[in-house]
């Protein structure tokens, strides 16, 4: 049985003979198979976003920042495959902006410090010289 009482702003709900209704044996399963059954399920991702740790293309680990060797080895390797105009110790500026930043992107948590870098060094691009067009008079 349940009681309702209303007051001004609150509600209380009383429900009697609670016992009476948790005591009744109407379930085959005993109380110790129902807590090992629900220290199992504490365990199981109840996310059901269709992401169950399956995917091979995916990592789930957390962001872990670059050494030293492993940002130089990445710049060398990158700026040797095309035409940049990277200045010495540039790995070191990198390294130096973003753990000023503690290695967030804007508002998130950097999530790939090797796109991190191609993004870096786009700026860095060697661009082709253009020929400089002289200016139209009035009137042309």
């Amino acid at each position: 049985m349940v009681k309702l009482e209303s007051g001004h702003l609150t509600t209380v709900i009383t429900i009697c003979n609670y016992n009476s209704f948790q005591c009744g044996d109407t379930s085959s399963e005993t109380s110790e198979e129902q807590q090992a059954k629900q220290q199992k399920d504490i365990g199981r991702d109840t996310n059901n976003n269709g992401n169950n740790g399956n995917n091979g293309n995916k990592k789930n680990s957390r962001f872990k920042k670059p050494t030293d060797e492993e940002l130089i080895s990445y710049f060398n390797e990158y700026c040797s495959s095309g035409d940049f105009d990277v200045k010495f110790g540039e790995h070191q500026r990198f390294y130096d902006f973003y753990e000023s930043k503690n290695w967030y992107v804007g508002k998130n948590k950097m999530k790939d410090w090797k796109a991190s870098v191609r993004n870096w060094l786009s700026k860095h691009k060697k661009e082709p010289v253009k020929k400089q067009q002289r200016p139209k008079a009035f009137g042309e």
